[in-house]
């Protein structure tokens, strides 16, 4: 079975302002703990699925996670509406990377991870690296995200992982 992921984090000190952020937009989901100043959260429904109230009512910085195994991952970065950084790298045929909206040095400042780092990952030579490195994986590791691998909405209802967690 191939990994379908999808998480959001939000850096804060406070699992409860995600609770508040959820709330507000009106959507369901799993709260983590915080854990490197995130804080993870998933949402109900189906994974890949556009929530625009979650980005009109956030307040803070959010980044949000995507990951499909065999086809391709990316991210968003969010400083309350407004989008500081987006990236993906596809795989279904060609290796393909959408870096239009990608500010390497705002991601980079706005999370800790080192620039020249981040950019390796982000601009991998071949599909051979990605798929013996896991550049997805690193990248959120860079950043400090505990809480990505197989990880959604859809996964949640099984997921052992639940210790800590707060369902909204």
């Amino acid at each position: 079975m191939s990994e379908f992921s999808e998480s959001y984090h939000l850096k804060s000190d406070n699992q409860q302002e995600v609770i508040e952020l959820l709330n507000r937009a009106k959507v369901g989901g799993y709260v983590f703990p915080v854990t490197n100043g995130w804080v993870t959260f998933v949402i109900d429904g189906g994974t890949y699925q556009s929530v625009p109230s979650l980005f009109e009512a956030n307040t803070g910085l959010l980044f949000h996670y995507e990951y499909a195994e065999d086809h391709g991952w990316g991210f968003g970065l969010w400083a309350g509406q407004s989008c500081l950084s987006q990236y993906s790298c596809d795989w279904n045929e060609d290796l393909v990377i959408d870096d239009s909206k990608l500010n390497l040095e705002q991601l980079s400042q706005s999370t800790g991870a080192a620039l020249d780092e981040l950019k390796e990952l982000l601009y991998p030579a071949d599909i051979d690296f990605i798929f013996e490195s896991t550049p997805a994986y690193a990248a959120a590791e860079r950043i400090g995200l505990v809480n990505f691998e197989w990880l959604s909405g859809d996964y949640m209802d099984s997921d052992e992982r639940l210790e800590g967690v707060t369902r909204v």
